[in-house]
């Protein structure tokens, strides 16, 4: 499990970078369409399971 910030990207050369052909199925206006939203998550921190124990990281 990671724990983090989420936000909005806004930057559109980003969108038509990270955007597919083959989307204007479901984005008609491309990158620019206003349904098409591109997210990025930053971790700060996480938790895993090993041998039935728990372990925390931090993430730099």
């Amino acid at each position: 499990m990671l724990v983090g910030d989420m936000e909005v990207v806004s930057d559109p050369a980003l969108k038509a970078l990270l955007g597919k052909d083959g989307w204007t199925k479901y984005y008609p206006l491309g990158p620019s369409d206003p349904d098409y939203s591109v997210l990025r998550f930053r971790a700060r921190q996480g938790d895993y399971y090993h041998s039935l124990e728990k372990k925390s990281f931090d993430v730099d």
